[in-house]
């Protein structure tokens, strides 16, 4: 599974794409753990921003399995989650969300924690999703 090669369609030759899906699926698993964790408080908050909070958290623990399996989708979805969250945390902090007033406080623990490992996820999967220049799209081995 990971380890494993990819075999280029012009050449034949195994050749490996450096990528870290278990780093990933652990940002993934600590994204989600954070939003699991401060989930209850944002349910008192705004029903729909509690509710947020959940999804990510699954979509992060979906995107994780994906990640640990090997699936391109874990990347894909795993961005989406990451990004979002990361567009919601600075929507709230700036402008606010709907029906509540601007967060003040950007350096909570948890918060800035989650937005560290949301950006590195996203640096990780751009890196994992972006064709490699002048080489063919990649097929697994066989």
């Amino acid at each position: 599974m990971f380890g494993q090669g990819y075999t280029y369609r012009n050449t034949g030759r195994p050749q490996t794409r450096v990528q870290t899906p278990r780093l990933a699926a652990g940002l993934l698993t600590a994204i989600a753990a954070i939003h699991l964790i401060t989930a209850p408080d944002n349910f008192n908050d705004a029903l729909y921003k509690g509710v947020l909070f959940l999804a990510a958290a699954g979509g992060a623990l979906v995107a994780a399995g994906g990640l640990w399996r090997g699936a391109r989708w874990g990347w894909i979805l795993g961005a989406a989650v990451a990004g979002s969250t990361l567009v919601g945390y600075f929507i709230s902090r700036t402008v606010g969300l709907p029906a509540l007033p601007v967060d003040p406080d950007w350096l909570e623990p948890l918060g800035a924690v989650s937005v560290v490992a949301e950006a590195l996820f996203l640096a990780q999967a751009v890196r994992a999703l972006r064709p490699v220049r002048g080489e063919p799209p990649a097929v697994p081995a066989p």
